[in-house]
């Protein structure tokens, strides 16, 4: 089986393009999307089948937030117990806790020019800061859950909202989530407005850059 990208801008595909099935499954491991790209598909083909075709998905130009958690600490000044990337999206699964601390952070980059809106869920506390640029020391507190949320598909009940912010096309701008729980169950998720008036539930990791440090 050979994969290939179909128009996707100035993006290409690299890596082991063409494997051989198993049990009707061929896989890609070491494929990469080297750019940026808002409309991305796949297309698979193999001899005697017929070619098919991915969804359409975007790629970057962001990599992920780093997840940083602690356990009886509430002030990360210490370093943390664990630490993960969420590569996927600004969400985190059903989890007992006790004791429970969480950091999340990253440069949020958004696509578009104009007014933004927030609304963050959480099992627990939880806060979400938003600085005016990339630097750290002049992120603000723009929402917070200060009761548990109960945890459930969009929209969640007792969720908080920021108010509105203006954000520019391609700035990153520092981005981090607080979040502590004494005990029972911990949650995370995270959805924003964009200016043309859609919803991304959660907000995707694409939307984010890792921090330097």
């Amino acid at each position: 089986m050979t994969l290939a990208l179909k128009k996707s801008g100035s993006a290409k595909l690299s890596g082991t393009l063409t494997a051989t099935t198993v049990n009707g499954i061929a896989t890609f491991a070491d494929v990469k999307i080297d750019a940026a790209s808002g409309s991305c598909k796949l297309r698979a083909t193999a001899d005697g089948l017929r070619a098919a075709t991915s969804p359409a998905f975007c790629v970057g130009p962001g990599n992920g937030l780093l997840c940083e958690c602690w356990t009886g600490k509430k002030d990360f000044s210490t370093p943390p117990n664990a630490k993960e990337i969420l590569g996927q999206a600004l969400e985190t699964s059903v989890s007992l806790a006790t004791n429970f601390s969480a950091r999340i952070r990253g440069e949020i980059i958004p696509p578009q020019s104009g007014k933004y809106k927030f609304w963050i869920a959480a099992g627990g506390m939880a806060e979400l800061w938003l600085s005016s640029d990339a630097s750290p020391t002049n992120k603000i507190k723009i929402a917070a859950v200060t009761a548990n949320t109960p945890y459930r598909k969009w929209p969640h009940t007792s969720e908080a909202d920021s108010q509105t912010v203006t954000l520019k096309n391609g700035v990153r701008y520092d981005f981090e989530i607080r979040q502590w729980q004494g005990s029972g169950s911990t949650q995370l998720h995270v959805r924003w407005q964009l200016p043309n008036g859609s919803e991304e539930r959660p907000i995707p990791a694409f939307r984010f850059a890792l921090p330097e440090k």
